[in-house]
């Protein structure tokens, strides 16, 4: 089977064609100066004359089946108001699926365990911490995808109080208080800078550019915020399994910290918890097996 596969974040774009699961093309953009007609047609010069049996579009934000809606305006406006899943399909006269970068994400985790030694998932969480905090989710095998596509936004629930967080804080969403807001890789860098006094990112708290006591603290709250995400999820859905990734999630010490955090409680067993296993390529690698599933299940019922 021969899929498109095209992850849009906010800082790059990347495109992928999959022949049978094996990489054939492959090319990555910057999103500051993309425009849709732009990456359009650098898509179809990556294709050139290759089959296409079906596309899939991963993309952060609110991805429902024809659109995708930024949370933060700030990034992605570019992709606002088009008809993604149509004007794909003219363009390459095949299927369209579209689905939240954190869902193909937590799907293409959930297809890599399944494989292995370990008890197979039945239901999964994928937690980003990166700029921002998201959330895909893996239900009885199947991910998780709703209409309008705001399911698995955990990222904007609301945080536990904190006095290292700014209570007040709006996140992108529009809202105060959300996750997002408090334990981010953004959350962070504007916790840290009111800290020293100058402008920083959240880079600095891992590269021992700030005072051990400092980054310390400001890491500790951050992985509160997520363990009380995981642990609300879990009591909620019955997790067999959380992946933990993005740049701030995948550091080191951040997945030790965010599990001694983790409630426990008698008689109910807590999910396992483990560092994502797909890296950078996981939008594209989880939408093209949710993009492939559906077509065979659209096969199926013809």
């Amino acid at each position: 089977m021969n899929i498109l596969a095209v992850d849009v974040g906010g800082t790059k774009v990347l495109g992928v064609y999959f022949a049978n699961g094996v990489i054939q093309a492959r090319e990555q953009w910057a999103s500051q100066s993309m425009t849709w007609e732009i990456l359009k047609d650098w898509l179809r010069t990556m294709v050139g004359d290759l089959p296409v049996d079906a596309v899939a579009v991963a993309s952060a934000g609110r991805v429902s089946h024809d659109r995708i809606d930024p949370l933060n305006r700030s990034v992605l406006s570019w992709i606002q108001s088009i008809d993604v899943r149509a004007d794909l399909a003219r363009q390459f006269k095949a299927p369209v699926t579209l689905v939240n970068d954190a869902t193909a994400a937590a799907y293409a985790e959930y297809c890599v365990r399944t494989s292995g030694d370990q008890p197979e998932p039945e239901n999964l969480a994928f937690v980003t911490v990166s700029t921002g905090i998201g959330c895909g989710l893996v239900i009885n095998g199947r991910p998780l995808i709703s209409g309008t596509g705001l399911a698995s936004h955990a990222g904007h629930i609301r945080g536990i109080e904190s006095p290292e967080t700014d209570e007040l804080t709006i996140c992108s969403c529009g809202m105060p208080g959300c996750i997002e807001s408090r334990a981010s890789g953004a959350a962070l860098g504007r916790q840290l800078s009111q800290r020293v006094g100058q402008q920083v990112t959240a880079k600095s708290l891992f590269d021992g550019s700030v005072p051990e006591a400092v980054s310390e603290q400001l890491i500790s709250a951050s992985a509160r915020q997520i363990a009380h995400l995981i642990d609300t999820l879990h009591m909620t859905l019955d997790l067999d399994q959380v992946v933990l990734g993005g740049s701030i999630g995948l550091q080191p010490t951040y997945l030790s910290q965010v599990k001694a955090l983790l409630i426990s409680r008698e008689l109910i067993d807590g999910p396992r918890i483990e560092v994502a296993e797909c890296g950078h390529l996981s939008g594209v690698q989880g939408a093209a097996f949710i993009a492939e599933r559906q077509l065979l299940m659209d096969l199926a019922n013809d």
